[in-house]
């Protein structure tokens, strides 16, 4: 299914000509980092698998009967059982089992650190002499650099996979590695590595079903100054009920400056502040408070839907705009499928529309243009279901601008 906010960001804002540059960054060494003599050298996949494998782990989410409920991979970055995996992945546990590559089990883990906007969580487990990771400098990676993952995808052991660094992104805030190694379920919260055998990342899983060679790891900048930082040691049954609340709220938030979406039975409306755009969402939908960057309007339902608006200063027309967004996406994904026109074209009152549904993989994908005057306005949906583009075509019936 997919996921509402970023993944879109990725097709669209990210991917196209809309995307922001982003500017070099300085290499900054890391205190952390091992030194290797007369520098870091090129290291042949299977070099650093052999080398790295004995300090990576699998971590199992256990609920609070004692049954893992969800698997992903970790690495060891102290020699005392510190150890580094993705927030989501012990999201909700009452504790966990992080298994050594030897079969060593170990329970009662601790919490020093977690970030959840960044999905990084420092764990504890009571060990000693444990093998760790080599680390290097994240900030010295660059979109061409080629890199490794090493992780338990579907289970599977150790496995390394490879591909490039395509890109270096900020996702609602956060700097992203975006990569095409392939990353599968299991594989969440496992280190990427350089052509130097360094850790430089940490994995995730892709963020949108049926899209290739789309994936994103956690720069290790952010890791380094969690384990400088004071531990919490919490539990992770204390960590799930202190962030219950949060999670709750992050569900059932209906705040909004402009208007509110709420999961309830109520619709509400939407005014754009400069004037540009109203329209009136079904019950259930939800505006993001305040949008993505370049985003007039991000409105989702769940991770069944995301509708994004933006202001198309760059195109012509409503008919360049429908292209340029068009063209981004088919020439990343392929030709699209015709699938509706349910949203008729309109040439009435001195306004232009064009609006047209195609299939993509297992979603389908909606792209709109407006235009009044001089004022272009550019859509974008994407729905996974067919109950949540019906509700997307009720919302842009009601479209004035």
């Amino acid at each position: 299914m997919l996921k509402p906010i970023a993944p879109l960001l990725l097709v669209f804002l990210l991917l196209s000509p809309y995307a922001t540059p982003q500017t070099s960054r300085p290499k900054r060494p890391s205190e952390l980092q091992k030194n290797v003599d007369n520098g870091p050298v090129v290291m042949e996949p299977k070099q650093i698998l052999q080398r790295e494998s004995p300090a990576i782990v699998t971590v199992y989410s256990v609920d609070k009967s004692g049954k893992p409920f969800a698997l992903g991979s970790g690495f060891v970055v102290r020699p005392n059982g510190v150890v580094i995996t993705n927030y989501h992945v012990i999201k909700g546990a009452s504790d966990a089992q992080i298994k050594l590559k030897n079969g060593e089990i170990y329970e009662n883990v601790l919490v020093l650190d977690y970030d959840k906007r960044r999905d990084i969580v420092v764990l504890k487990i009571r060990a000693v002499g444990l093998p760790t990771v080599t680390l290097g400098d994240s900030t010295s990676a660059e979109p061409g650099d080629r890199a490794y993952a090493i992780g338990n995808p579907e289970g599977y052991d150790y496995t390394i996979s490879d591909g490039l660094i395509s890109a270096r992104r900020i996702i609602e805030g956060t700097e992203e590695l975006q990569i095409t190694v392939p990353i599968s379920h299991g594989s969440s919260g496992g280190p990427l590595y350089n052509v130097y055998g360094q850790v430089i990342g940490i994995t995730a899983a892709g963020y949108m079903e049926g899209a290739q060679n789309l994936n994103f790891a956690v720069p290790l900048k952010y890791v380094l100054v969690m384990l400088d930082s004071p531990p919490q040691n919490l539990t992770l049954a204390q960590l799930t009920e202190k962030m219950q609340p949060v999670e709750e709220a992050a569900k059932t938030d209906t705040s909004n400056g402009g208007g509110e979406a709420t999961s309830g039975g109520a619709t509400s409306a939407y005014v754009d502040p400069s004037g540009w755009l109203e329209l009136t969402l079904p019950p259930g939908w939800r505006l993001e408070d305040p949008p993505p960057k370049d985003m007039m309007l991000a409105a989702t339902r769940g991770d069944a839907a995301t509708l994004l608006a933006y202001r198309a200063a760059d195109s012509r027309n409503a008919d360049d705009a429908f292209s340029a967004i068009k063209k981004t996406i088919s020439d990343k994904y392929g030709k699209l499928a015709n699938y509706s026109e349910k949203v008729k074209t309109d040439y009435t009152d001195g306004r232009r529309i064009r609006m047209q549904t195609f299939r993509m993989n297992e979603g389908l994908v909606f792209i709109g243009a407006l235009q009044h005057d001089e004022r272009i306005i550019g859509m974008l949906g994407v729905c996974s279901t067919t109950d949540a583009y019906d509700e997307l075509v009720k919302a842009l019936e009601t479209i004035r601008w």
